[in-house]
């Protein structure tokens, strides 16, 4: 299995997007040795230098050292190259012979984001993590911008991350994924990004004083699905993220969910199967199992936080809640069980679409798998096939359920009867009829105990309703109901009043264990049927 090993961020994805640059610019026809005696006709930037010892060091030791070793050693020389040319940067990132980034991109000055931040006050802060804080700012244009300002480490392991997202950011182009306005390198190490009105995914589900509508939740989850798929599959590299999580998903006006913070994104060329990390990264909550207990990164890790991801948008938790409980622990038992309606966020009620909340929770149940091999890719979370395996699985909860009320005793073949009748032209056929049996049946279960309360017991009345009880229960096949009012009529015969007191307790017992069953089984056909699916024959 190949694999590569690492101790820090992968800077030479970044080489790789400048040499692909400048072979497609005007400099590029010049060669190595032109490049350096350009360098002693003009004024040359810290930023040129840089990346001119970047790009040229950096094949010598990626040669001697294929699998990576080295980049630690190769991210300490050319940060302390920096430290030798620091000094006001008047020139932008690149002359023009170093045209590495993206023309869009813009050089900030620092005096341009104290002025967008209010020097970074306090009230600006907007993120905070292990290595970075992110402040909102509005630019003299009147552009709202997120700025991210690298804060932890030593320099050289600043410059190292900042050159690797800058890298990582280069080859990324999606809807789904967060836009880079641009950097700045005075007075520390920034990058600008577009600020999205909505804030971010965690806000709106944890923060907001307004339930987050479900569609708003479903689109989110279909985005972010697909902006993983062009990290992985579409983008000119293969991406992990490492850090999906509902704080990362930030939405736009229409709310379309947009990927951001690529500081602990990795790349994977196509011979790699996987990486091992050394450094441990990431939020607890969302971390793959692999990750913690082998430092193992590939799609899959991904995979796994965003089955978390889909979790918190089912049920509003949080990935790990304040007294540090896991929301994959919670959860699990209950998808196990298909317990579905204890999963949904209790403010959504019942407004929500039954088919697509069925997805999300197949989705979400595949991708938290312990075992990465159980994981799918994120090609196979598509909604068509994602729905042919939804109609599948619930055929067979339906068989199994509906196998294990026969077996214990719950329904007999007249309930199969009426499975038979329920036709493509009569969908509802078996809901109505049950339906219907409910409706008698708590009306007769009032009756009896209103005649079993007068001062004068009516026994011949008193059986009238047992005996209605006997025949709606027979006609659905609720056999356990029927067997127990067949013993409650004996009594009545025998006009044994505390016989009649006690079968009356065993009926209504009964009834509603029934019905309980009963409903859990409606729910599977309503799911088949909203799936497009078919009820099984159960002949």
């Amino acid at each position: 299995m190949d694999e590569l090993k690492v101790n820090g961020s992968p800077d030479t994805v970044l080489e790789d997007f400048l040499r692909a640059a400048v072979s497609q610019s005007d400099s590029s026809k010049a060669s190595t040795s032109e490049l350096e005696g350009a360098k002693h006709n003009r004024p040359v930037s810290r930023w040129a230098g840089v990346f001119e010892l970047f790009r040229t060091k950096s094949k010598r030791y990626l040669a001697k050292d294929p699998q990576g070793s080295s980049l630690k050693v190769l991210s300490k020389r050319f940060s302390s190259s920096m430290r030798e040319l620091v000094g006001a940067v008047k020139s932008p990132i690149v002359d023009d012979d170093f045209k590495y980034f993206k023309p869009n991109w813009r050089n900030f000055t620092l005096s341009e984001l104290q002025a967008a931040t209010n020097s970074f006050q306090q009230e600006n802060l907007i993120g905070k993590g292990g290595y970075a804080e992110v402040y909102k700012g509005c630019l003299r244009s009147g552009q709202f911008v997120a700025i991210k300002r690298l804060t932890r480490g030593p320099q050289d392991e600043r410059t190292g991350d900042f050159l690797s997202e800058l890298g990582i950011m280069a080859h990324v182009n999606h809807p789904n994924t967060t836009k880079l306005i641009g950097y700045a390198v005075e007075g520390g190490l920034y990058l600008v990004l577009e600020l999205l009105p909505n804030g971010s995914l965690a806000n709106m589900l944890q923060m907001s004083t307004q339930k987050l509508d479900w569609k708003i939740r479903y689109k989110a989850a279909i985005g972010t699905a697909e902006g993983l798929r062009y990290l992985h599959a579409g983008c000119q590299r293969r991406i992990i993220h490492r850090d999906i999580k509902a704080a990362n998903i930030l939405l736009t006006e229409d709310f379309e969910p947009q990927i951001c913070d690529f500081g602990l994104a990795k790349w994977l060329p196509e011979r790699w199967t996987h990486l091992t990390v050394s450094k441990f990264e990431g939020t607890f909550g969302y971390l793959a199992p692999e990750f913690l207990m082998h430092g193992i990164v590939d799609e899959k890790t991904d995979i796994f936080a965003f089955g978390v991801l889909m979790l918190e948008l089912i049920t509003g938790r949080r990935a790990l809640d304040f007294s540090q409980q896991s929301l994959v622990l919670w959860a699990k038992p209950l998808l196990k069980k298909n317990r579905i309606r204890e999963l949904v966020d209790p403010s959504l009620a019942d407004d929500y679409n039954l088919l697509q909340l069925n997805l999300m929770v197949l989705a979400a149940s595949l991708c938290i798998q312990q075992s990465s091999i159980r994981r799918p890719q994120i090609s196979q979370a598509r909604e068509d096939s994602l729905v042919m395996e939804i109609v599948a699985k619930l055929q067979e909860q339906f068989i199994e359920f509906i196998s294990a009320l026969y077996h214990e005793g719950f329904l007999d073949d007249q309930f199969l009867q009426l499975q038979k009748l329920q036709d493509e032209s009569n969908p509802d056929f078996v809901f109505e009829v049950v339906s219907l049996f409910f409706e008698d049946s708590e009306k007769l279960i009032n009756n009896l105990a209103a005649a079993l309360q007068q001062q004068v017991v009516d026994f011949k009345q008193v059986d009238s309703h047992v005996h209605q009880f006997k025949g709606s229960s027979s006609s659905i096949g609720a056999q356990r109901v029927k067997n127990a009012c067949i013993a409650f009529k004996n009594f009545c015969e025998e006009k044994n009043m505390e016989g009649c007191v006690q079968r009356l307790q065993q009926v209504k017992q009964e009834y509603f264990l029934v019905k309980s069953k009963l409903e859990t089984l409606l729910r599977l056909e309503q799911q088949i049927l909203a799936a497009g699916g078919r009820i099984p024959d159960l002949s």
